[in-house]
C-alpha cells in the first residue's frame, strides 16, 4: 500500500468510528474473519497481524475519504453562508494529503475516578466502562496480553527479572520440598496462574506464587476462590498495588497468609491474615516461619 500509516487497533477504532460500518460489515467486505476484526475493532488485539490491519484498512478507507470530503464540504458551505463560530474538523478527517496519514487523537478525556495503575491504552478506553469488566473480557484476551482484573479493572504485569525468577525458584522448591516430605494435600503453584478470588466476576489475579490446601476448589484453568497463602514478588511496576490495593484484597478473600518480596531491599514483609496479627519483616539473612504450617517449615531467601 502507498503512504499507509503504521497499523495499529487505535487507528482501526478510529476509522471504524468515523465510517459508521458495523464490525459484521467491515469483516464481510474486507474478508477478515469475524472473530478476528471483533478483537481488532474493540481494542483488544493491539498490534494485529499485518495482513489483516491491511485489509482493514483498505475496505475502510474509501468510506473515511468520502466522510473527509463530506466534512469539509460542510465547513466550506458554512463559511458560504456566514455561520458564526469556530468550525473544526474530527481528529480522524485532519489528513495529510501528501502522506496518507491520519492524526491520532486521543479521545481519553473524562475517565473518572481511575486507580493510578489502571491500565492504559485501547483495551481502557475503547471496550467497556472502567470497573465494569469481567471475567469474560478478561478470558477474551490475546493470550500475550498479560494482566490482572481487580475489581472490574484491569492491570498491566510487567515481565519479571532474573532476581524475581531466581525468588521465584528458590520458593517453589522450599514449598514443593515440604509438601511432598510432609505429604497432605496442600499445592503449590508459580505464575502464570489464573486465581478467581473472590469468586465472582470480577477478579482474576495471577500471584508470583499460589499455596493452596483445599484441592476441590482447584481447576483446569486455575483455583476458584483464595489460596491458603500467597506470594508477590515486588517490582517498580507492581509495588503499589501489591503493598496496598492487594493487601486489602486478600485479606478480605479469605486469604490465610500474604507474602511481599522485596528484592531491593532484601526482605519480606509477612502478614498473617488467619491471627489477625501485625505484619512482621524478615531480611532475607533470617529465616521465615510459614504461618499456615505453625513455623514448622522456616525458608530463608539468603
Amino acid at each position: 500500500m502507498k503512504n499507509t500509516p503504521a497499523i495499529d487497533s487505535n487507528l482501526l477504532i478510529q476509522m471504524k468510528e468515523l465510517t459508521g460500518l458495523t464490525v459484521d460489515q467491515i469483516a464481510e467486505g474486507s474478508g477478515v474473519p469475524l472473530g478476528t476484526a471483533q478483537k481488532i475493532l474493540s481494542g483488544i488485539t493491539k498490534k494485529p497481524r499485518r495482513a489483516a490491519a491491511s485489509a482493514l484498512y483498505e475496505y475502510m478507507l474509501p468510506y473515511v475519504e468520502k466522510r473527509r470530503l463530506e466534512a469539509e464540504e460542510t465547513v466550506l458551505s458554512r463559511v458560504r453562508s456566514g455561520a458564526a463560530g469556530p468550525v473544526s474538523l474530527p481528529d480522524m478527517i485532519l489528513r495529510d494529503r501528501k502522506t496518507g496519514f491520519y492524526a491520532d487523537g486521543d479521545r481519553s478525556a473524562g475517565r473518572g475516578n481511575i486507580p493510578e495503575n489502571y491500565m492504559k491504552g485501547n483495551l481502557a478506553r475503547r471496550m467497556k466502562t472502567p470497573g465494569s469488566y469481567t471475567v469474560d473480557d478478561y478470558r477474551s484476551l490475546p493470550d500475550d496480553q498479560r494482566v490482572e482484573l481487580i475489581d472490574g479493572f484491569f492491570y498491566e504485569l510487567s515481565s519479571p527479572s532474573t532476581a524475581h525468577q531466581r525468588i521465584s525458584g528458590r520458593l517453589f522448591s522450599a514449598f514443593y520440598n515440604y509438601i511432598r516430605e510432609e505429604g497432605g494435600s496442600c499445592e503449590v503453584f508459580a505464575a502464570p496462574f489464573d486465581v478467581q478470588l473472590d469468586s465472582d466476576e470480577r477478579t482474576m489475579v495471577q500471584p508470583d506464587l499460589v499455596v493452596i490446601c483445599d484441592p476441590d476448589r482447584i481447576e483446569e484453568w486455575g483455583l476458584f476462590g483464595a489460596p491458603d497463602l500467597i506470594v508477590e514478588i515486588l517490582s517498580p511496576a507492581t509495588m503499589r498495588k501489591d503493598r496496598t490495593l492487594k493487601v486489602t484484597k486478600y485479606g478480605d478473600a479469605g486469604v490465610r497468609e500474604y507474602w511481599m518480596v522485596d528484592p531491593e531491599k532484601e526482605r519480606t514483609v509477612v502478614c498473617f491474615f488467619e491471627e489477625e496479627m501485625p505484619a512482621a519483616i524478615y531480611p532475607f539473612e533470617e529465616e521465615i516461619p510459614v504461618g499456615i504450617y505453625g513455623g514448622k517449615l522456616k525458608i530463608r531467601l539468603k
